[in-house]
């Protein structure tokens, strides 16, 4: 049943230093340990998150498609842009300085904004990159990098943090349509705009339905 992606996984010729698996399980479980606070202890959660994101580096090595040094760095790298992040949109946990609000933790008044945009600019270095070195598969992937941080950065122009939770009456079907259309974006899109066009609306729309939100709900209602 498995054999047709692990085939896919190990005669795959793409960039394999830094593993891209590795980078991008320690970015999304550490900044989700740092960022949803509300959920166990710190200390808990940070075991927890660093405990997936080792087992992801290291099923890397198991199925023999990257070496140690290439999973030992992507952990680095994928720890590394979370700070990195964080920092720009002003955790004071990394700028070293008390929040503006103690009361209401230090991700009451992050602004990731800027995080997006750092996100597209990389994206379009590494779109050059890709271009130059006729990579076709990494083109699609930096140009899906551009319009998520793109999508990011315009979609928090919509929300300022205060929304109340979406109900999930609103959220699942919203979630589905547009991960869907980022899906569709990845898997199907014929053209390089194509993707970016579809990927910006997809990542505007998760990011500005908290605010959203309450005009569907009143669509759903008529």
């Amino acid at each position: 049943l498995l054999s047709g992606w692990y085939e896919a996984q190990v005669l795959s010729d793409g960039f394999g230093f830094p593993s891209g698996h590795a980078t991008g399980g320690a970015a999304a479980y550490l900044a989700l340990a740092l960022l949803y606070d509300r959920l166990w202890t710190d200390r808990a959660r940070y075991l927890a998150a660093g405990a997936v994101a080792v087992a992801v580096a290291a099923s890397r090595v198991v199925i023999e498609v990257h070496y140690l040094v290439d999973v030992l760095a992507g952990l680095l790298v994928g720890a590394g842009t979370v700070a990195v992040a964080l920092r720009l949109a002003g955790d004071p946990r990394v700028r070293g300085s008390p929040g503006t609000d103690a009361a209401a933790g230090p991700t009451a008044d992050l602004n990731p904004a800027p995080a997006f945009a750092l996100a597209a600019v990389v994206s379009a270095g590494a779109l050059a990159v890709a271009v130059a070195g006729g990579h076709t598969g990494e083109v699609v992937e930096a140009g899906i990098g551009i319009a998520t941080g793109a999508g990011g950065a315009i979609g928090w122009r919509f929300v300022d943090g205060e929304e109340p939770s979406v109900p999930p009456r609103v959220a699942v079907p919203a979630l589905a349509v547009t991960g869907g259309l980022w899906v569709g974006a990845y898997a199907l899109a014929g053209t390089l705009p194509v993707t970016l066009v579809a990927t910006t609306a997809a990542v505007v729309a998760v990011v500005a339905l908290p605010a959203l939100s309450g005009r569907i709900e009143r669509s759903l209602a008529e």
